[in-house]
């Protein structure tokens, strides 16, 4: 296996980003064009919302911030849950932040073989990778949810407002055509139409203890990929209080989204 260094490279090569010519823990390199500071997480270990704390942290004390430069943060695996929370980061920290997925090992080597290129002088960014190459190594969105909470008095009321999840490889060219759809479509009725059919079923456990996952609410595709699960869902409580609100997604090749949300509500 390549050794730490030569795989950051090699990722940065293929981004189409340099290193960087300061010494940073987290930052590893930019792209002046498209001004991006780049950070490539650890070949074995999923980036965790911790280490995009770490990352921003070391990000917001840089020059490249105040100038109001993106951070990317490229992954090759994901802990549950670290898009979202991500979102949360960087709407408190009023950081431009863009999240996305490295190449699989496999494709990787595959292409390196096909094309015949050499690891060190991609890693010494000797070679730098063309059009052709980069079209079969494509650095795609993670999967996420957005949901909308509305709370009046004692009624809570959850809508999805946007859902997205990796199609499975092979599919990068469909995955940004929807994407690129869904984000300029001008109505939410327009957005459901890209992503409802992407959802299996979703759960909301209006009071959760801790232990147990209760569906209170339920809405699914009975026809998988037919997209007509609801999207809103709503509850009264009976009194005011804070309450632990869970929600469960399960897209169509059967991965979990899991959001939490902890709601006070009073009679106001």
């Amino acid at each position: 296996m390549y050794n730490k260094a030569d795989v950051i490279n090699l990722i940065l090569n293929l981004y189409g980003a340099s290193p960087m010519k300061q010494v940073f823990k987290h930052l590893h390199g930019l792209r002046e064009k498209e001004k991006e500071i780049v950070h490539v997480g650890q070949a074995n270990f999923p980036v965790t919302p911790a280490e995009i704390h770490e990352v921003i942290k070391e990000f917001k004390e840089t020059p490249f911030y105040k100038d109001g430069w993106t951070l990317v943060i490229l992954g090759w695996d994901w802990a549950p849950d670290t898009f979202e929370r991500a979102r949360d980061l960087w709407e408190m920290q009023d950081v431009k932040l863009k999240l996305l997925h490295i190449p699989p090992v496999g494709k990787l080597d595959e292409v390196m073989k096909k094309y015949k290129l050499d690891l060190s002088k991609v890693a010494n960014f000797e070679y730098a990778f063309d059009e052709e190459v980069r079209k079969h190594l494509r650095f795609i969105e993670p999967g996420y949810v957005w949901l909308e909470v509305r709370e009046d008095g004692l009624k809570v009321e959850i809508e999805i407002k946007d859902f997205w999840v990796r199609l499975p490889h092979g599919y990068e060219e469909l995955e940004e055509e929807i994407r690129r759809r869904i984000k300029e479509a001008r109505s939410d009725k327009e957005k459901q139409k890209y992503f409802l059919p992407l959802i299996n079923y979703w759960a909301v456990d209006w009071n959760y203890d801790g232990e147990v996952f209760k569906h209170d609410f339920v809405s699914f595709d009975k026809k998988l990929g037919e997209g007509r699960v609801r999207v809103k869902a709503s509850h009264t409580y009976e009194r005011p209080g804070t309450y632990r609100v869970v929600v469960k997604i399960t897209d169509i090749f059967g991965g979990e989204y899991i959001r939490r949300r902890d709601i006070k509500r009073d009679y106001s």
